[in-house]
């Protein structure tokens, strides 16, 4: 496959990866559409500092696409599902989980959340973190979900 691989500050190249199979509790989904914003040219440009990790690593969060392939204990996910997915990878069974609070995961295990790769053909993902897609959700639209959600739930708190 095709990856977007950040190999140091400002060195983004395009590269042949293997296709990386699925987890017991993972999809693999072939990308279809990728929507980048803030935190990947933070990452592309390591803004001061705050995104140190080894290189090369990927890029890219907000995604849609098809499943590909389903992990040996994931359930009620076929190929060729439509799908989206939250950005941040969480463990689905602790208290802050359990209430929707997802981003504020408390298994050592997600903290910080691995980083989801999504500027490749084919990327891993958690099943727990998926979306179903309509129809009637374009693949471009649904890419975009995450910055609206990020918007709805700003909103939400904020009770204007």
């Amino acid at each position: 496959m095709k990856a977007a691989l950040l190999f140091g500050l400002e060195d983004l190249r395009v590269v042949d990866a293997p296709d990386p199979e699925p987890g017991p509790d993972e999809v693999t989904v072939r990308v279809v559409s990728f929507a980048p914003y803030g935190t990947d040219l933070g990452v592309y440009l390591n803004r001061g500092g705050r995104y140190p990790q080894p290189y090369p690593v990927g890029v890219g969060a907000d995604f849609s696409g098809i499943i590909d392939k389903v992990g040996a204990k994931v359930a009620g996910w076929q190929p060729g599902g439509r799908v989206s997915a939250l950005t941040l990878a969480h463990c689905g069974t602790c208290p802050n989980c359990q209430a929707g609070r997802t981003n504020l995961c408390l298994d050592p295990a997600f903290t910080p959340p691995p980083r989801q790769v999504c500027c490749q053909e084919v990327t891993p993902v958690f099943a727990r973190k998926l979306a179903r897609l309509p129809n009637v959700v374009t693949f471009d639209d649904a890419a975009m979900l995450g910055g609206i959600a990020g918007a709805l739930n700003a909103f939400d708190k904020m009770r204007p």
